[in-house]
């Protein structure tokens, strides 16, 4: 029987313990898991795994959760003014995302993860490497940043164009302004758009918008496209 190869971590690829986020633990398997939370954990946050065969491995919380042994009469106590020691233990779940093959393809672990095994918090050259993120092109499309990093997105124009493109999110989840945004970035590369627009509300871009408030510079600024644009 053919010996299995297997990796280790590079020494500067060992992060401190402030970033360790958790230990795999329970029904662990090679697309999802769940960690018990040593650290801050947040929903949405990426993380990363070491696999054996793999190397890295970019995965991303799905879920925390925090299991308390507040009970109704302990909660009743404790509305009354008592002191209450309350237990608690914080999980997550863990949905793996892949890592990129020696030919750049994004694949994803055959065997699962290791119980007691290490989740760090997800470093973004990683992030970047694994999402194919951060690379500026001439047929890229800018919509802003990652969320909690600051690593640009682009979308590409021409496999945007080529194929049907939907975005769904609920009432008041920026369906029309991120809309708007691929819209300026359309006109911005000479693309012809038409808008089927019977509430009114694209007809803005003509005009630049206010100054973006906020801490977060996104590097934009208010442009208009009266000269590009027929109602």
């Amino acid at each position: 029987m053919q010996e299995l190869q297997t990796l280790e971590p590079m020494e500067d690829d060992l992060s401190s313990s402030e970033d360790i986020i958790g230990i795999i633990y329970g029904e662990v398997g090679a697309l999802s898991f769940k960690i018990s939370v040593t650290g801050e954990a947040h929903r949405n946050e990426y993380v990363k795994m070491f696999h054996d065969e793999c190397g890295w491995v970019l995965g991303q919380l799905s879920e925390v959760s925090r299991k308390t042994d507040l009970n109704l009469e302990k909660a009743r106590m404790l509305s009354e003014g008592n002191e209450i020691d309350i237990k608690e233990k914080v999980s997550a779940d863990v949905v793996v995302i892949g890592y990129r093959d020696s030919r750049g393809l994004l694949q994803s672990p055959r065997t699962p993860f290791k119980a007691g095994q290490e989740v760090l918090r997800a470093d973004d050259d990683l992030i970047m490497d694994v999402l194919g993120l951060g690379k500026k092109s001439d047929t890229g499309a800018y919509i802003g940043y990652l969320s909690g990093h600051d690593i640009p997105v682009e979308m590409d124009i021409n496999s945007m164009v080529q194929k049907h493109l939907s975005i769904l999110a609920k009432t008041g989840g920026g369906k029309s302004y991120i809309t708007g945004v691929i819209i300026e970035e359309l006109i911005k590369h000479d693309v012809t758009v038409i808008v089927m627009d019977p509430h009114g509300e694209y007809d803005t871009l003509a005009e630049p918008g206010p100054e973006p408030k906020g801490d977060r510079d996104f590097n934009v600024h208010p442009m208009g496209f009266a000269d590009k644009i027929q109602v």
